[in-house]
């Protein structure tokens, strides 16, 4: 007796600093919020205190956040088994897809026409450096997503057997417990992606290392 049983969650973790580029040969939406001011101490205080500006997942401004998010479905089959007035159901998994997501929000300076040549020399050097940047996290989330992907997939022919006096609570027990390992699994994967992510903005300070500062301009 066939059957289906969908579960889906989302984890979600917002990494610092500006830009998304293509990968793999798929393209990184991005979203944009206003910046205004003509120098940079105006940039500099809207990009840390704009109430329209990114968050990440604790809470913290940047000038940009990159979403790395990845929802998990799976299918199922039972399959029951009567002995001695007893019921055996073996539960197995029958398909695991993820749905992963990589969305960018960015700054748009909006009036910088209104500024000085050397001011967007230096607004357009922060933005290629702070893209520099995000591209690594891009790079990090998408091996931490074919990581998990790829662990899944080691237990997406595994089963699990349970018995007793009715099926029905028998097979619960069995896709319980199948459930649990394939969660477990991307949970232990997706923290390893998290950390490899924080690990990054520690080693880069955020960007600033690879050129992510904005420079005072005239």
């Amino acid at each position: 007796m066939p059957f289906k049983l969908q579960r889906h969650w989302l984890e979600r973790t917002g990494l610092t600093v500006v830009l998304g580029l293509s990968i793999a040969c798929q393209t990184v939406p991005e979203k944009t919020y206003p910046v205004t001011g003509a120098t940079t101490q105006d940039l500099i205080f809207d990009l840390k205190d704009n109430p329209t500006g990114p968050k990440d997942s604790w809470g913290h401004r940047g000038a940009a956040v990159t979403l790395c998010q990845v929802g998990l479905e799976m299918e199922g089959q039972k399959t029951m088994e009567w002995s001695a007035k007893r019921c055996t159901c073996t539960a197995r998994l029958g398909k695991i897809k993820l749905d992963p997501k990589i969305e960018v929000t960015m700054p748009q300076w909006v009036n910088a026409s209104r500024s000085s040549p050397d001011c967007r020399r230096k607004w357009a050097k922060f933005v290629a450096a702070t893209r520099h940047h995000e591209n690594g996290h891009v790079k990090i989330c998408r091996e931490g997503i074919a990581k998990i992907q790829a662990r899944l997939a080691e237990i997406a022919t595994h089963e699990t057997q349970e018995t007793g006096s009715d099926c029905d609570s028998a097979c619960e027990v069995a896709w319980r417990n199948l459930r649990s390992a394939a969660e477990r699994v991307y949970r232990s994967e997706f923290k390893k992606l998290e950390q490899n992510q924080i690990d990054y903005d520690e080693e880069t300070q955020h960007g600033q290392h690879q050129g992510g500062i904005l420079a005072p301009c005239r």
